[in-house]
């Protein structure tokens, strides 16, 4: 955990910060998960496992409505005499390249046909990417070295990684994102009775995951937008407001 008197990074994403104690049960800031833990680091751990961690609100398995933008769809429960139109702020928006997505920059791994059998690939498992898991977090290399020479993997099934430095090659390897971190606030002349942990991540990083993300492909838009159900404006996403189109007029004027 790092600590410093704060000069924060110009790309980050606030979660949370948490004033807590050391017997103190904290609460996980996901306001859909509900979970309490006994310390920071237990947070940023959950926060950061696939397996455990939920950050979108549970949907309806029948919506009544889709949302617009980003593509002018169906309106669900409309008559035959509805009519709903959509237009786009005439100069916003142009595409000056494309590069890989998410996907296709995975496929372009030269690991990636084994990982199409085995995401965990170089490991054999999700049980042995665990265990490594553990090993990288909570052992130096040298006790790494130490534990797969016990006596008791003579008798046992071994890790398919026979040393520390064969083990963070493979995790080096892996597929990453951005992850969630912790660092503790302290404000010189402010002293706190508890100590100000900040849960945060890359905002730069978090954004190119999620705009490289194909599955989020046709649900996001960049263009001011203006939906009309029989001729009566229609408010959803933050692109069909009004300030939208403010922003686009002053940006165009400026150009």
């Amino acid at each position: 955990m790092e600590r410093f008197n704060p000069a924060l990074p110009e790309d980050f994403e606030i979660l949370e910060v948490n004033c807590t104690q050391s017997l103190q049960r904290i609460k996980c800031p996901n306001a859909w998960c509900n979970r309490e833990f006994r310390s920071i680091h237990a947070i940023t751990e959950h926060l950061n496992s696939p397996e455990e961690s939920l950050w979108s609100e549970p949907q309806p398995q029948e919506q009544s409505h889709l949302r617009l933008p980003p593509s002018l769809r169906q309106h669900r429960g409309g008559t035959a005499s509805d009519t709903r139109t959509a237009q786009y702020h005439p100069l916003s928006g142009e595409t000056y390249g494309k590069s890989k997505n998410l996907f296709q920059q995975m496929e372009d791994n030269p690991n990636h046909k084994h990982r199409i059998q085995n995401a965990y690939y170089p490991f054999t498992g999700a049980a042995e990417w665990t265990l490594a898991k553990f090993l990288a977090e909570n052992l130096t290399q040298a006790q790494i070295n130490r534990f797969l020479k016990l006596r008791w993997f003579r008798e046992n099934t071994k890790p398919s990684f026979s040393s520390a430095e064969q083990l963070l090659g493979w995790i080096d390897i892996l597929p990453t994102t951005s992850t969630w971190q912790t660092v503790q606030l302290e404000i010189q002349g402010y002293p706190t009775t508890s100590p100000i942990q900040l849960i945060w991540r890359d905002a730069l990083e978090t954004v190119k995951s999620i705009v490289s993300n194909p599955v989020f492909a046709s649900n996001i838009t960049f263009d001011p937008i203006k939906i009309r159900q029989n001729n009566v404006r229609e408010y959803g996403e933050w692109f069909t407001s009004q300030e939208a189109f403010r922003i686009q007029v002053r940006l165009t004027n400026n150009c």
